[in-house]
This record gives C-alpha cells, structure tokens and sequence, in this order.
C-alpha cells in the first residue's frame, strides 16, 4: 500500500505541474489612438539659480602693499544691497590647483612669508585682504598670483533654509 501511495502522490504532482503551466498566449489587440497632453503639474521649488559663482584672477603686481599687509579690490557686480542685506557672500582662494579654501585662511606664500587671507565686502565690490607679520610691505612675488572665487547666495535661499543655509549653500557649489 505504500508503494502505491508513494505512486499516487507522485504522479498527482506531475500532473498538477503540468496542468498549471498550460495557459493559452494572450493576443495582443491593435495599438490605440494617442491619448490627450495631461494637465500642467504644480510648479516645483525653486532650485539654486540664484547661487553664482565667479572666479577672480589676482596677479601679484596688483596688491597694494604697506608694512602691514596688501588689500585689493575687484568690482563684483553680483553683491547687491539685497545680497548684502539678506544673502551671504562666501570667498575662497585657490591652491593652484583645483582645491579652495574658504577664506579667511592662512597660507606660506612662495617666499616663505606666512599670509592671513580675509576678504570684506561693499555693495559691487569685494576687497580681499592679505596682513603678515614681516613689518615691511612685501613685494609682488612675495605675495604671488592668486585666484579666488566669489560666491553669492540670494536671500530666497536662505529664507528656505532658515537652519542650514550656510552647509546647504557649500553642497550647492561646484569647487572644481
């Protein structure tokens, strides 16, 4: 009876995977008419349009030098009385390469002089700082060419980011 059994179970299994797997290939109607435009979607967020970056060249002959360090100034037409007044300005300096640093920052100079790099701001310029502590005005390859980037963010985007404008504003920009 055992044997039987075991037959009997064995081929109602086969029988059951064989009938389950017989179904007829669905027929494929003919291709309908192409449906109407949907409706507009809602309008998205406003995306980082208003982060502009800018990049500076400074050669070294350009820096106004006295004992106590160098400044000079680059119009920038991006720093607005709005940019000023609810936006933030951030200014970086290259390393010669493809890497910045977000100023102020201290720097060796190709001559081996310690440099503090800072930068303020007016409306439509910005006037990067260089003080040491040498007591003499340094001359222009003691202070080098150098290229900066200017970073502007619009108020609108500090509104949306009440908390974090300052680490959402640095995901934003591109350094290379």
């Amino acid at each position: 009876m055992k044997k039987v059994t075991k037959y009997a179970i064995f081929a109602l299994f086969g029988l059951s995977i064989s009938i389950s797997s017989c179904q007829k290939d669905p027929v494929m109607g003919p291709k309908g008419d192409k449906g109407d435009t949907g409706a507009t979607g809602a309008t998205g967020a406003q995306g980082n349009a208003n982060v502009l970056s800018t990049s500076v060249f400074v050669a070294g002959s350009e820096w106004i030098s006295n004992v106590e360090g160098a400044y000079v100034t680059k119009l920038q037409s991006n720093i607005t009385t709005d940019i000023l007044s609810k936006g933030i300005v951030m200014c970086y300096v290259s390393d010669g390469g493809s890497t910045y640093s977000a100023l102020p920052t201290t720097k060796t100079g190709s001559s081996g002089v310690v440099l503090t790099i800072g930068f303020n701001i007016d409306v439509g310029k910005v006037v990067f700082t260089l003080s040491h502590n040498t007591g003499v005005a340094l001359t222009p390859s003691q202070i080098g060419d150098a290229t900066f980037k200017i970073v502007t963010v619009s108020g609108n985007f500090i509104k949306d980011h009440p908390k974090d404008y300052k680490k959402r504003a640095a995901e934003l920009i591109d350094y290379h």
